[in-house]
């Protein structure tokens, strides 16, 4: 036997033990395949199936051979890699241990990939459910922009359709108003026309601001100004209407110009009328018909404003004898009245309206009963604590008390016709 031989039979006959580099060079060795876990155990059962055999037949040659042939034959069958010097369960074990360590290697790094794969995975899902949350907030709040823009038209054209709607209704205002002042002046002509030309009566076209003063001064209270003061230039320089575009464009300088106020007056005007509250009150403040009545004193007309007492009730009482359907009550028109204008004026009235409206004197004056020719006659008279009636009728029926009470007795009515026949 060589040396070579010898080498390789003594590796053969050394215990292999757990070394898996030694393990692997014997399965190499040997040209066991790779195989998997269970197609190594059918190798496993077929190695110890052919162990089997081979002692057989070793132990029959052994039989019919000398030792020194048997020998041989032994060496020639493990060069061939026909038989093996090893207890074939624990070499097929220590294998076996070899290719699953191998295996589970392997294993590993698949593991290893797959981990990282997944956690690949687990990331993009978490950025795709982020962009998920982040798309429902989004939608979210384009639903909420889309149901808040449709409100925003809704209400955009319902104060559209306020705007026209208050528009027109400012135009009929003015209409009904101008109206108004139409029928106002046609009776004022007809007053003047039937009292012409002791009493003239005009009107006036919203010649009365006195709401609108009122207004200004109200909203301007309490802006740092003399706002009394400031109210009345306004008046004096604006129309409401005028004041309120004015106000409304924020333009100053034509406060300034036009009320002559100085600039923080202005400024402060403007910050208050720019509420939309105040110039829609503004807008719609009613300047009242200003009635003017006159008194004809000599070539010339005086307003009633600037009268005395008794001219005052030489203007008034005659228009109150106008024609009307309502009754009419006058207390002691002679107070202050002389008596040639109750001649002339209030008691021809008097006669002229009585058969057409009911008229109620409570008088000292006997020329209201008898001249004016009154159809009843009430004599009342008083004890200083209750009145009573003392009598009642036509004036002829109550003759004697009108001398009485309202002439001073038969002899002073006499005495005065006595003295006026001279």
């Amino acid at each position: 036997m060589n040396t070579a031989e010898e080498l390789q039979e003594r590796q053969l006959k050394a215990p292999v033990g757990s070394d898996p580099q030694r393990i692997r060079a014997l399965v190499q060795q040997l040209d066991v395949p790779h195989v998997g876990l269970g197609d190594l155990y059918g190798h496993i059962h077929d190695l110890r199936q052919q162990r089997v055999q081979i002692r057989l037949a070793r132990q029959a040659r052994a039989d019919r051979m000398q030792p020194g042939h048997a020998r041989q034959v032994r060496r020639k069958m493990i060069s061939q890699g026909r038989c093996l010097k090893l207890r074939p369960p624990a070499f097929l074990q220590i294998v076996a241990q070899a290719r699953l360590e191998d295996a589970a290697t392997q294993l590993g790094g698949l593991h290893g990939q797959q981990e990282m794969t997944f956690r690949a995975l687990i990331e993009k899902h978490q950025v795709v459910q982020g962009q998920a949350l982040e798309r429902s907030r989004l939608e979210k709040l384009r639903n909420d922009l889309m149901a808040k823009r449709r409100t925003r038209d809704e209400t955009q054209a319902r104060l559209t359709r306020l705007t026209r709607e208050r528009e027109q209704l400012l135009r009929q205002l003015s209409e009904l108003r101008n109206k108004r002042f139409s029928i106002r002046n046609q009776i004022a002509e007809r007053i003047s026309a039937a009292l012409s030309p002791t009493i003239r009566v005009t009107i006036v076209e919203s010649g009365n601001p006195e709401a609108y003063l009122r207004l200004l001064e109200e909203v301007l209270k309490g802006r740092g100004i003399k706002h009394n003061q400031v109210a009345q230039k306004l008046v004096n320089a604006f129309w409401p209407a005028d004041l309120s575009a004015v106000a409304q464009s924020g333009d100053a300088k034509a406060l300034m110009d036009q009320a002559e106020l100085n600039q923080d007056q202005a400024q402060r005007v403007v910050e208050t009328l720019a509420d939309p509250g105040v110039r829609y009150r503004l807008e719609a403040v009613e300047l009242l018909d200003l009635p003017r009545i006159e008194l004809k004193d000599g070539e010339d007309y005086k307003d009633s404003a600037s009268l005395s007492t008794g001219q005052k009730c030489t203007t008034i009482l005659p228009i109150l004898l106008l024609d009307s359907h309502n009754p009419l009550l006058v207390d002691q028109p002679e107070d202050n009245l002389d008596n040639r204008f109750i001649f002339e004026c209030v008691v021809n009235s008097i006669r002229n309206v009585k058969a057409r409206r009911q008229l109620i004197f409570v008088t000292h004056n006997p020329n209201i009963p008898v001249l004016g020719d009154a159809e009843r006659v009430f004599v009342l008279e008083s004890d200083g604590t209750s009145g009573r009636k003392a009598n009642e009728g036509t004036v002829d029926e109550c003759k004697d008390e009108i001398v009485t009470l309202l002439e001073g007795g038969q002899e002073a009515f006499t005495q005065r016709q006595q003295r006026y026949a001279r």
